[in-house]
């Protein structure tokens, strides 16, 4: 089965400024209402990643040290 690799962001700019953030390191994003599971009350986007070299974990680092407000992430 296939596990969704998910970094929450708290709204659609920050969803919008990780992807080209990310768009410009070569890694692949698509950007997406943050699943109700992960977010109790419906809010929030998050950007899921596509196949890629890095770890999660560095990519989360990543956009942390870049000022972009990342809530957590799920893998």
């Amino acid at each position: 089965m296939y596990k969704r690799k998910l970094i929450i962001l708290s709204s659609i700019t920050y969803a919008y400024r990780a992807r080209d953030f990310l768009y410009k390191k070569g890694i692949q994003v698509t950007i997406l209402k943050t699943p109700i599971e992960y977010s109790p009350r419906g809010c929030g986007y998050s950007i899921e990643i596509k196949e890629t070299i890095h770890t999660i974990e560095e990519i989360y680092l990543e956009l942390k040290c870049a000022n972009i407000k990342v809530l957590g992430y799920v893998e």
